[in-house]
């Protein structure tokens, strides 16, 4: 545990700084703020439904997109994972595509699966295929800076969407809201970083939590459901650890018989609560009484939101959570930015061409 003091062992250890990539997160908003203003996409028309195309880290800001806009928002909005876009996609139809690199095959393919249906489309992207055929075709296009893993440009990427949404369908607000949470995000760094020592920081007490442990990470309400996820595919990419995420209410009807066999796994388990800060009073109360239950056969804790706005409370766990992965990938010795399984995958997929 004390190495997650030692800042000689994780500058060399952190090759390529994935620290400072993830205490960079509340820079992003402003910064695509101002980029989306001077891109003066032009997205006029009548829609009746929003998709956002996207894999990885790049898809989950428009997870964080639909959580956010899920009890105020006129139209339906979803997010794909896959080839081909839903058969409702119509030229009413506002298409989201994402792509960090550009070179998503899945994306890609959504992509040229919306236009042919119609859809109203805007590419997301740092250059790539996706890049190169938003331009031939005039299509708008927003793009992200170049040189970061995906995951890490989530702040830049949410922008974009939520602002995109927000043009198409005339609705202000969002850019407010997006500048406050560059704020919270900004007020809980420093008890976040490296400097602030095991004792007093809550992301290296919870990374010593879960060192040798199987993390389960458990949404409370619908609107925490993509931080979840996000813990733990930042915990698979970063500390390169397995993670299981699920949410309530819905896990209450199934995953919780499973607790306590096999016992070994559920002794080794280690349970994340993440609660918004808002929850209405049954929640609350399930919140308590499956935590309670969970914990005669695991260890178990609760996370709290910080801030005010929604979206706000939603960046301060995952930014509490990017932390978090980032020190168990120092306690397991593991340089967090690499992902070589998903590089070898591709190559081997390309192979098979």
């Amino acid at each position: 545990m004390e190495r997650l003091d030692d800042r000689k062992y994780i500058t060399k250890l952190d090759k390529a700084k994935m620290r400072m990539l993830i205490g960079g997160l509340p820079g992003q908003f402003s910064a695509a703020g101002k980029s989306f203003q001077e891109a003066n996409l032009s997205l006029r028309g009548r829609y009746t439904s929003v998709v956002v195309a996207g894999m990885g880290g790049s898809a989950i800001g428009g997870d964080l997109a639909c959580a956010r806009l899920y009890s105020d928002f006129p139209a339906p909005i979803s997010v794909v994972r896959g080839y081909e876009v839903p058969s409702f996609v119509t030229k009413n139809t506002l298409l989201i595509a994402v792509s960090y690199s550009g070179n998503t095959e899945e994306t890609l393919s959504a992509f040229q699966d919306g236009k042919k249906r119609g859809a109203r489309v805007v590419c997301i992207a740092s250059g790539g295929s996706l890049m190169e055929m938003a331009k031939s075709e005039s299509l708008p296009f927003l793009t992200v800076p170049e040189g970061l893993p995906p995951r890490c440009a989530i702040g830049a990427l949410t922008t974009y969407i939520l602002l995109s949404i927000g043009l198409a369908f005339q609705v202000p607000g969002y850019a407010a809201e997006l500048e406050d949470v560059a704020d919270v995000l900004k007020n809980m760094r420093s008890a976040l970083e490296l400097d602030s020592p095991l004792k007093e920081n809550p992301a290296k007490k919870i990374a010593g939590n879960l060192v040798h442990k199987l993390p389960f990470v458990y949404s409370s309400c619908r609107m925490t459901d993509p931080v979840a996820k996000r813990w733990s595919t930042q915990i698979n990419e970063n500390a390169k650890s397995l993670c299981h995420y699920s949410n309530l209410p819905e896990l209450d009807h199934n995953e919780i018989v499973g607790w306590g066999i096999p016992r070994e796994v559920s002794y080794a388990s280690h349970v994340l609560f993440l609660d918004p800060g808002n929850l209405s009073d049954k929640l609350k109360r399930r919140l308590k009484v499956t935590k309670e239950i969970v914990s005669q056969v695991a260890e178990a804790e609760t996370l709290t939101a910080g801030g005010t706005g929604d979206l706000a409370r939603l960046f301060s766990l995952i930014f509490l959570g990017d932390y978090v992965s980032f020190y168990l990938a120092m306690l397991n010795g593991v340089d967090p930015t690499p992902v070589e399984r998903i590089d070898l995958l591709k190559t081997k997929l390309r192979e098979g061409q």
